[in-house]
């Protein structure tokens, strides 16, 4: 019989009771029933009991990490990411449900190269970006098999050099400047319109791939939060938090930890629509559907401005690190941000 989770010292950032006080506040917060307050009616604890891979091989079991997905291998069924398009609209799932869609690297990179191909197909309009199994993702993998923060991946969002020969903050700074925060940048460019459809748990990382979207669309059983300051960390790598909630709700959640449900979020101005669960694929049909009926070259150039925005003024996220490798970011605001001018890049007349 395998222990539950991980070992000390083998997974060091991994939440887990076992690891410490703090991160036994982290695994309480997921795993325990939802206040009546909250509108989530799922426990997370019915996924498979998470393992690291350094743990496992103790027991002599082999791990084995797949490949990302690339463009061509994208299916209505693979995983971790699967891919369809229905008229005008390609459908982006989250395809790992027993993890609740925890995101490794294997996710991020299958993502990429799912949105790669959805901008690559002229026939589509709009993409829309959801999710298998009873939650939207429980953020970032950090103590399933296939945890694969020790893989060396080409980089595709940064021009930064391997983690996997580095050690410390440098190790895990090169890997998240890639992985996490250079992909939702990268992905908050798309040009074509990102609708999020949101269900059950959106955790931490699980916010970032939400917020990169242009819409928002939630059922009313979708719950939010970044508790990750419990682990020493100011808020996951991708720091929109002040411009998707405001900037003293921004640092109500991330102080205190606490979750927040769908209609908080409507009433906070992060999300666009709150539908009870079993309508919300069709609302979100509905919205996708009055999307691509509008010509192509004027979404991306609608997109364009409102994107500058964000990333100049709230995404401009500076690192440092500690001796004892606590990731510190900050998200430097200018007084006075401003829209890329009109002239700087639209067509040539």
């Amino acid at each position: 019989m395998w222990p539950t989770g991980c070992f000390p010292g083998d997974c060091p950032s991994d939440l887990h009771p076992v690891s410490s006080p703090a991160r036994h506040s982290w695994w309480k917060f997921l795993t325990e029933s939802p206040s009546q307050s909250d509108h989530a009616g799922h426990r997370m604890t019915d996924s498979p009991t998470p393992f690291t891979n350094q743990a496992l091989a103790r027991y002599g079991v082999e791990v084995t990490i797949p490949s990302p997905l690339t463009a061509s291998e994208l299916g209505v069924d693979t995983t971790p990411v699967a891919y369809e398009t229905v008229g005008a609209v390609a459908y982006v799932t989250l395809n790992r449900p027993d993890y609740r869609n925890a995101q490794n690297s294997v996710m991020t990179y299958s993502l990429d190269a799912a949105f790669v191909r959805a901008v690559n197909d002229a026939d589509v309009k709009v993409i829309v970006l959801r999710a298998a199994g009873k939650h939207f993702s429980a953020g970032h993998d950090i103590g399933t098999p296939e945890r694969d923060f020790h893989v060396e991946y080409p980089n595709t969002a940064t021009l930064y050099w391997d983690h996997t020969d580095r050690t410390g903050g440098d190790q895990r700074l090169a890997r998240e400047v890639e992985v996490y925060m250079g992909m939702c940048r990268r992905w908050r460019e798309i040009p074509k319109p990102v609708i999020a459809q949101v269900h059950g748990a959106c955790i931490a990382g699980g916010m970032m791939l939400a917020w990169i979207c242009d819409f928002i669309v939630a059922s009313d059983d979708a719950f939010f939060s970044d508790p990750v300051a419990r682990m020493g960390i100011p808020g996951v790598e991708y720091f929109a938090h002040a411009f998707v909630l405001g900037p003293r709700r921004a640092k109500e959640i991330l102080f205190t930890g606490q979750r927040f449900g769908a209609k908080e979020a409507l009433d906070w101005g992060m999300v666009n629509h709150v539908v009870p669960r079993d309508e919300l694929a069709a609302k979100v049909d509905e919205i996708a559907g009055n999307i691509a009926e509008m010509p192509q070259l004027g979404l991306a150039l609608c997109k364009r401005p409102s994107t500058s925005v964000k990333t100049r003024w709230a995404c401009e996220t500076r690192w440092t690190r500690s001796s004892a490798g606590t990731t510190s970011h900050t998200a430097p605001m200018p007084k006075h941000p401003r829209v890329t001018p009109w002239a700087a890049w639209t067509p040539s007349r």
